[in-house]
């Protein structure tokens, strides 16, 4: 079965937490965590811009990716001694799908692209500038 999973900033603290998400009328958005005692759950009013879902991907360290981090991909030529680690791109839900969007503005979904060497290097919301545009 597959794991729904949402990742979000409380409002109280600004700190991330990931759980079962619930949606409310106005715009407001909670996650639920399990909690301390058998049986209880807590929920947590999370920021609603900072929601998102678990792709059920994992970056090349085991961490999970979400909608809305900020991957970098590393390239190492099997052939030669070229490698680096420039291309940025961002986690998005489009089309019906999870995926990535580089530099180009191009969807590129994870059901049909093979993951390369990703690594999660951080989110829009903590870290934007990870995905500005480059001046010239």
């Amino acid at each position: 079965m597959k794991e729904y999973l949402f990742r979000g900033k409380k409002t109280s603290d600004a700190k991330w937490i990931d759980g079962t998400l619930i949606t409310w009328p106005a715009g407001k958005a909670q996650i639920v965590v399990p909690g301390y005692e058998y049986g209880k759950m807590v929920a947590h009013a999370v920021i609603p811009e900072s929601v998102g879902q678990w792709t059920t991907k994992l970056d090349k360290a085991g961490t999970r990716i979400y909608a809305g981090d900020v991957l970098m991909n590393c390239y190492h030529d099997p052939y030669g001694p070229i490698s680096y680690c420039e291309t940025r791109v961002l986690v998005v839900f489009q089309e019906g799908a999870f995926g990535w969007i580089g530099e180009t503005g191009k969807f590129y979904p994870f059901a049909t692209e093979p993951l390369p060497e990703f690594t999660v290097i951080g989110n829009i919301y903590d870290n934007p500038e990870l995905i500005q545009k480059k001046k010239p």
